[in-house]
């Protein structure tokens, strides 16, 4: 699953580039799916310098008050 992983969340998701859908053979759509929702799951969503961090900011607080 790491290439679904890499193609979806290519710079955070943001890159025009990444992955909207993906075509799965219906044999394999629900394990595929199942996969990729574990490995989201997964994901530690925080603050950069958090060495636990998995998936770090898109901004910060001063752009958020701004």
């Amino acid at each position: 699953m790491d290439e679904p992983m890499e193609a979806k969340l290519r710079n955070n998701g943001e890159a025009c580039t990444a992955a909207n859908r993906f075509y799965v053979h219906e044999a394999m759509a629900r394990s595929f799916a199942d996969r990729l929702a574990e490995r989201f799951r997964a994901l530690v969503v925080g603050r950069g310098v958090d060495e636990s961090v998995t998936l770090g900011p898109l901004i910060d607080r001063t752009a958020v008050t701004s």
